[in-house]
This record gives C-alpha cells, sequence and structure tokens, in this order.
C-alpha cells in the first residue's frame, strides 16, 4: 500500500516500536529515487511481523518493490477498475476476479512432472445467458521477446493438457494481453503469427 504518513507522524516517519527489519518496515519513496512519487510511502512487516502473522515460512527482510514491479501492479488495478467501471449499471457482472497467485493453474506436464501456468488474473464475466471467462496478463512491456514467447507457449500446453475444460464446462478461457503501448502490441502481434 502506497500513502503519505499522516501528519502526526513523528519527524523521522517512524511510529514508537517501529523499526527496520522489526515487526514492520517503511521507506520513504524520495530516499530510493523516486522523485515522481517522492511523498510516498511504502509499508511492509518485517521479519518478525510475518512471523507473528503466521506466514513464518516467507519471513525475509522486506524490500521497496522494483519500478517495473509498481506498473505491473497498477495496470492490473487499472484493469480491474475499468471491467468493475464497464459492468456497473448494465446486466453484465464482474462475477469472479482471482489474482496471484489464487488464478495459478497447475497440472500435469508432458512427462508427468507439476507445471505451473501463471497468469496474472483469472476473470468471469457474466450475462443473462452467458459467461466470459479469461486468463489476463499485464504486460507493461519488460518482458523480453523469448520470455513472451515461453508464457504464450505454455498456455498452448495448458490447453492441451484439457484440465481447465473439464472444469469450465468444456471450454477454454480467452487469453486477454493488455499492453500499455503500440509498439508493445505490434512486438505481441508479431509473436502470435
Amino acid at each position: 500500500m502506497t500513502t503519505p504518513p499522516p501528519a502526526s507522524a513523528p519527524p523521522d516517519g517512524k511510529w514508537p516500536g517501529w523499526s527496520s527489519g522489526g515487526w514492520s518496515s517503511g521507506w520513504s519513496a524520495a530516499k530510493e529515487g523516486w522523485d515522481e512519487v517522492a511523498n510516498a510511502w511504502t509499508y511492509a512487516l518485517g521479519p518478525t511481523g510475518l512471523r507473528l502473522s503466521g506466514d513464518g515460512n516467507r519471513a525475509r527482510r522486506p524490500s521497496l518493490p522494483s519500478p517495473p514491479m509498481w506498473q505491473h501492479a497498477l495496470l492490473g488495478a487499472e484493469i480491474y477498475t475499468r471491467l468493475v467501471e464497464a459492468t456497473r449499471g448494465s446486466d453484465r457482472e464482474l462475477a469472479l476476479w482471482q489474482g496471484e497467485p489464487d488464478c495459478w493453474r497447475d497440472y500435469p506436464g508432458q512427462y508427468g512432472e507439476q507445471v505451473r501456468l501463471k497468469p496474472d488474473a483469472f476473470v468471469i464475466v457474466s450475462g443473462p445467458e452467458y459467461e466470459d471467462m479469461a486468463f489476463v496478463e499485464f504486460d507493461t512491456g519488460s518482458l523480453s521477446r523469448a520470455v513472451m514467447r515461453a508464457k504464450l507457449e505454455a498456455y498452448r500446453r495448458y490447453r492441451t493438457s484439457g484440465q481447465e475444460q473439464g472444469v469450465q464446462d468444456g471450454v477454454f478461457p480467452l487469453v486477454v494481453i493488455v499492453t500499455s503501448s503500440p509498439e508493445r502490441q505490434g512486438t505481441l502481434l508479431d509473436l502470435l503469427t
């Protein structure tokens, strides 16, 4: 979550009992060189907080997400918001939005090994007499052509496994890739043809 510290925060921006690596940590975006979001703060549980929350297997020192990770998360939030707005006041509804990791799918690979498909989201939009289902990829342009080609191939292999069709009444969901520029759209279309 990104939010400026409250006006009543201590001058150093830290609350009593607040310690980096303790139960929680905080970073100023300005200290990280992100001038465009200089008033933003990011808060996260530290290793002790993660252990206390029952998520001890993830007890690691938190770090500020990279700019590409922020772009990815913000694009996902924008897609969700636009879907909600597009269905508001219509005969359609956003019946399901599954983000990562809930939307990931495990399936047996070609040699019986466990393989994981990692879409960014799984969405169901319902209408009066239908449901549209889609895996959604949030593409900010940070992945190479080779990585995107491998992701597209993973969807093909998953479709071939038949696992999703068994759950979704014989239908394989659409794969929707939302990207941020016409140049990237051209690259992705080139990979698909």
